[in-house]
């Protein structure tokens, strides 16, 4: 039952937030009411963005520092060959009294050496980040990784969807001019954000099915151990099932953005039409 399940392509753990839709939402929003809301869920959904996209992060440091620090250094093997150029021939010459043309042999055999030993690692491959991240998972000390990655997925998808019901929380209290308004539980929330803005944005953003599967995993997460209840068995939910406990992986987080980012674009497109929201935030 404790078996997990994870992607291994470290491309799959890039950042989820989409910046593009980022950049417009926030101009819709700006020098409305909605703003502080808006800001708030961004906020949050780039926090969590960013936390998931530490395997990614933490394998492109790693080949970054490769290509630009320890490339651009000469090493330990260079810098000793170095002292012997500089000085070995020299000492030979006087140790043993050797003649000009023994002592420029011994440096230039030397400086050879050195330039071997250069040309080596400029055409040495370079770190690549997928095999890296598949070398520290399945590796010495991998299976600690593994948990971690694994772990991540979950979490953040539990984060991203609570961010957005407290997104529509502070929408339908705005909307009800009620600064202190919080429902509560999705019935709740779903009848006054259908009374403060109608059927179409309430169904989008509340009781569509993909709303519905991730609401729904997201509890399973929180609240069972990951085990889904017999809605969600009944859902085409897509995701990794072992027994009936979810196992999140890194395209889930991807999807849920993608699924939750056109509904928060709904509510602030009907909200801006309404005279509640046209109004400027207090200073």
């Amino acid at each position: 039952m404790n078996t997990i399940h994870l992607d291994d392509r470290i491309a799959s753990y890039r950042s989820f937030l989409d910046y593009d839709w980022v950049r417009i939402i926030e101009k819709m929003t700006q020098d409305t009411i909605l703003d502080e809301p808006l800001i708030s869920l961004i906020f949050s959904w780039k926090a969590t963005a960013n936390a998931f996209t530490m395997p990614y992060l933490m394998m492109h440091f790693l080949t970054n520092f490769e290509q630009e620090y320890l490339r651009a250094r000469d090493s330990s093997y260079e810098m000793a060959f170095q002292a012997l150029s500089d000085h070995v021939p020299e000492r030979m010459a006087r140790k043993h009294n050797l003649s000009h043309m023994k002592k420029k042999q011994i440096s230039e055999t030397i400086t050879e050496i050195l330039a071997e030993m250069k040309d080596a690692k400029r055409t040495m491959e370079s770190l690549d980040p997928e095999k890296l991240f598949k070398t520290f998972l399945y590796g010495k000390g991998g299976p600690e990784l593994q948990l971690g990655v694994f772990g991540l997925a979950q979490t953040c998808y539990g984060t991203t969807f609570h961010a957005y019901e407290h997104f529509i929380n502070q929408c339908v209290g705005l909307a009800k001019k009620n600064p202190n308004y919080k429902s509560d539980g999705v019935q709740t929330l779903l009848a006054d954000t259908r009374k403060e803005f109608g059927d179409e944005v309430a169904e989008f953003c509340l009781a569509d099915e993909q709303v519905e599967i991730a609401r729904l995993a997201r509890n399973a997460l929180a609240h069972n151990g990951g085990k889904m209840n017999d809605k969600l068995k009944n859902k085409n939910h897509g995701f990794f099932v072992v027994g009936d406990v979810l196992r999140i992986v890194a395209s889930n987080n991807h999807n849920l953005l993608d699924v939750l980012k056109v509904r928060v674009s709904k509510m602030v497109g009907k909200a801006l039409t309404m005279p509640q929201f046209k109004t400027s935030p207090l200073p």
